[in-house]
């Protein structure tokens, strides 16, 4: 299953046990996708990539919400603004994201911020009547969420 993290402000805190006085683990964003692993009470066992890190621990139910038709993007949202020359897990979020919505192949998601990747980004900014300036901030982030959803 996957779910994904639904914060209304701040971020929710992975912990490594199913309390609220277990060790965080990572803190994720609103918006990030999960993958669920088990179920203990009240709480997911979720896994996620982070910053080309996987992380293992546990969300409590009330800030997850199942989605069972989506696959999991393994890789973290991006929380700085990512452009032409950017690499590493944030350009891999974007690309992976693109090529589920048509505008990338599978191919493309290789952590490079390209001419490729560029075109795809403003051809999804202009689909979506965004600035279309190629770059991945927080709205073409929202909008390529949204559209995925």
């Amino acid at each position: 299953k996957t779910g994904v993290v639904t914060v209304s402000s701040g971020n929710l805190n992975i912990r490594d046990s199913a309390s609220t006085s277990g060790n965080i683990v990572v803190k994720v964003q609103d918006g990030q996708v999960v993958a669920i692993t088990g179920v203990s009470g009240e709480w997911y066992k979720v896994t996620l990539i982070y910053d080309g890190t996987t992380y293992n621990g546990y969300a409590h139910s009330d800030y997850i919400t199942l989605d069972e038709t989506k696959e999991v993007c393994p890789y973290a949202v991006p929380t700085a603004t990512v452009s032409q020359g950017s690499s590493g897990d944030s350009v891999k979020w974007v690309q992976w994201y693109l090529g589920k919505i048509g505008y990338l192949t599978e191919a493309g998601v290789d952590g490079s911020f390209g001419s490729g990747t560029l075109a795809a980004v403003k051809s999804f900014q202009t689909d979506k009547n965004l600035d279309v300036d190629g770059k991945v901030g927080p709205g073409t982030r929202a909008a390529i969420i949204g559209a995925y959803e």
